[in-house]
């Protein structure tokens, strides 16, 4: 069951980090913000994870 809980993570992670991506993209800033943008969303979540 561990295994699953940390599957679904995994995924929710990659969807979030494309939404970053994607959002940028459109707006026009450019990967480099979406970069920090993602970097900055994992630091809290895997903070808040432990």
């Amino acid at each position: 069951m561990e295994q699953v809980r940390i599957r679904v993570e995994q995924v929710f992670a990659r969807m979030k980090a494309w939404k970053i991506l994607r959002g940028c993209r459109l707006k026009g800033d450019g990967i480099h913000h979406a970069m920090l943008g993602i970097a900055r969303w994992l630091g809290d979540h895997l903070r808040d994870s432990h």
